[in-house]
């Protein structure tokens, strides 16, 4: 399963194109061809360009919740919001970020791909900045909290 790692600053044009980076492109290989999930992230004004093997990793573990408790309906509805499922590059090697998800994530026209191994966060480059300024401060603490206690193998 592909991982992204690579952080990427592009444009998006006024059709809301995404010339997806050369880098994702000669190192994705059958990845690419499946094409990818785009959806709204539930945590930020951002977006996430999932691959499809990641996605149906992702979305088989939405699948197990019950369906009967109120809780998991909320979480089941706002985890699929948004989500395109058959998003592919096409021969110029843009991808088409719908109107509807830019609005939601402020896209204007610099957006940064932010890495988070399994998908992509495409963000707003004002909005990424300024999320990451805000976090900075607690970011030792954050960090300690996060993987303070992780062994390694």
């Amino acid at each position: 399963m592909y991982k992204f790692t690579d952080f990427q600053e592009c444009k998006v044009d006024a059709k809301g194109r995404l010339l997806f980076p050369a880098v994702y492109r000669k190192t994705m290989g059958e990845a690419l061809a499946e094409g990818f999930v785009l959806k709204r992230s539930i945590n930020t004004k951002s977006l996430q360009l999932y691959t499809k093997a990641s996605w149906g990793k992702t979305k088989r573990l939405i699948e197990k919740l019950n369906k009967f408790k109120q809780h998991n309906q909320i979480a089941i509805r706002h985890l699929m919001d948004g989500v395109i499922e058959n998003i592919q590059l096409d021969s110029a090697g843009r991808i088409l970020l719908p109107k509807e998800l830019v609005n939601y994530a402020e896209i204007k026209n610099e957006v940064t791909l932010s890495p988070a191994f399994d998908y992509l966060e495409i963000w707003d480059s004002d909005n990424y900045k300024l999320i990451m300024t805000e976090t900075i401060e607690d970011i030792g603490e954050i960090i300690d909290n996060v993987l303070g206690d992780i062994e390694e193998d």
